[in-house]
């Protein structure tokens, strides 16, 4: 509900400094969702020398998720009311809805991963403008794949795929794959999503 999108930044650099200390000597970077996000923001602000691949698990178009009417009917509102609040000096006051009739936000965390052009919407596929700034910078090579019963789709699965893999322009290897029967957090569908990632990461090695 309060977190700031920036700060996991600082998880994600302590989580490679602790492998780092574990004697890991490549690192493969995994988000899923909201994780994606996270991990190419990270990626374009470190380029730590030690992450060798991204993996991209349900990538999302966070404010297209919210924008678009079948997800979010009230987004304008949500964010006018959002806005006001830290008018009013009062950035962790919770939102009067729920996001996606379940996920209840402070003002600030929906502002920090909804508003158009915040750090967190780096995946614009609905917009899509001739260059995505931080995918772009990615230059190791890439796993993205969907489920095929996925609910963070804005054209298709295969379309969205197509797309992401396009505007990755300094990825040398870019894959892509659809699980298909699986839902958004691929329950029922871990064997199958373990064998497909040890395959692409030994194929990397």
């Amino acid at each position: 509900m309060y977190e700031r999108f920036e700060e996991s930044v600082y998880d994600i650099d302590l989580w490679i400094k602790e492998a780092r200390k574990l004697g890991y000597k490549k690192i493969i970077l995994m988000g899923h969702s909201l994780g994606c996000n996270k991990v190419i923001h990270y990626y374009t602000k470190s380029k730590h020398p030690l992450l060798a691949g991204i993996i991209f698990a349900s990538p999302p178009d966070l404010l297209a998720l919210a924008k678009l009417k079948r997800y979010q009917p009230n987004y304008e509102e949500m964010i006018q009311e959002a806005k006001e609040n830290l008018k009013k000096n009062e950035p962790r006051k919770l939102l009067t809805s729920l996001l996606w009739k379940w996920y209840l936000l402070s003002s600030q965390t929906f502002l920090d991963l909804f508003e158009e052009g915040c750090s967190a919407d780096n995946l614009p596929f609905l917009r899509n403008p001739d260059t995505w700034t931080e995918l772009g910078k990615i230059d190791v090579p890439v796993l993205a794949f969907m489920s095929g019963k996925d609910d963070v789709v804005i054209r298709s699965l295969e379309e969205d795929l197509a797309l992401i893999k396009k505007k990755a322009v300094h990825c040398p290897k870019f894959d892509t794959a659809v699980l298909k029967g699986a839902n958004h957090v691929y329950g029922n569908k871990e064997k199958e999503l373990s064998r497909m990632i040890l395959a692409w990461l030994k194929r990397l090695s």
